[in-house]
């Protein structure tokens, strides 16, 4: 077990740096920030809290949030974005800060009359930052004083994106704890219409005691992501690229087909749209590292029903596929 622990910490930690650099070298592309969800901000907002405190607990941190929302009138917001920002303080507080708690406290409130303001502060009650290192916080490659493992790219990638959103990414000292740091991402979301948005969720219980078929070339990620949907009530069959899950896929029904994108001989893309042409009429899920580009828009074209970013929040998978049973209801 204690083995398993740390394969899961060292692919877990990979994957971050390796979405990290993604974000990066997109950003420095100029290319659009994708993901945006429309919904009540505060059910919307209290499912990242929610996943944070996950984060934080499998880090060896305590973690509370709390929620003040004064307006629910539904907003359209960069979800996948705010989510990979609030990832990375949230881990970053619990690897570097020294500390054993963390706060995240969310606020949304009306600015004008089409947008509303979203406030997400994450503090911690480690040792905080000199004035030194605060200036240079958000610097590329920037480790400060820290020990701990990391390449120093996580707030600054955080920065980028809040910037990209036209919102901004500030350090403070906490105000929550006696010493420590505190991380604010604030942004504004625009309003929508209600008739414009889906009704009432059905009840269900996501991929439990469901048949999965998940494809993906690298065996570390393939391994850890059975273990995860396993975990989690599903019962899983992998494949090691498109070419051999579209032969499985012809031979066995699955209720829910999730794809990596970037694998040898059929790509996610292709094997999508192979699976589409042979008649597969059931949810499809696409898990990709990046966060933005057009990856999220050319598998849906092809027939993918959503698309998550890596490594897999078992909250989203089992949001994607709700979702995508509702729409075939």
């Amino acid at each position: 077990a204690e083995r398993w622990e740390m394969v899961k910490s060292n692919i877990s930690h990979a994957l971050d740096i390796a979405n990290n650099m993604n974000v990066i070298s997109r950003l420095d592309k100029g290319q659009e920030l994708l993901g945006f969800e429309s919904g009540n901000p505060c059910l919307l907002l209290s499912n990242i809290a929610e996943s944070s405190e996950v984060l934080a607990e499998s880090l060896g941190m305590s973690l509370q949030f709390q929620l003040t929302c004064n307006t629910t009138q539904p907003v359209s917001m960069p979800i996948i974005s705010i989510r990979q920002v609030v990832y990375n303080l949230v881990k970053n507080a619990s690897i570097h800060s020294g500390g054993t708690h963390v706060m995240l406290d969310i606020s949304v409130n009306p600015s004008s009359q089409d947008k509303a303001e979203l406030s997400l502060a994450i503090s911690d009650n480690g040792s905080g930052l000199s004035e030194l290192e605060s200036k240079r916080v958000f610097g590329r490659f920037n480790r400060g004083s820290s020990k701990a493992d990391g390449m120093g790219i996580g707030l600054a990638v955080s920065k980028d994106i809040a910037e990209r959103l036209n919102g901004t990414l500030i350090y403070s000292d906490t105000q929550q704890f006696e010493s420590g740091a505190c991380f604010t991402l604030t942004l504004e979301a625009a309003y929508v219409e209600e008739d414009a948005l889906v009704t009432e969720p059905l009840a269900s219980n996501g991929i439990i005691n469901r048949s999965i078929l998940f494809a993906e070339d690298n065996p570390s990620i393939r391994l850890l992501t059975r273990k995860i949907l396993e975990k989690s009530g599903a019962v899983v069959d992998c494949a090691e690229d498109g070419s051999i899950a579209f032969d499985i896929l012809k031979q066995k029904h699955y209720d829910l087909v999730i794809t990596d994108i970037m694998m040898p001989n059929m790509d996610g893309y292709a094997f999508v749209q192979a699976a589409r042409r042979s008649g597969f009429n059931g949810p499809i899920i696409g898990v990709t590292a990046a966060t933005l580009g057009d990856e999220f828009n050319k598998l849906k074209e092809l027939g993918a029903n959503d698309v998550v970013s890596k490594p897999i929040n078992i909250d989203a998978i089992n949001s994607a596929y709700d979702q995508a049973v509702r729409n075939v209801l």
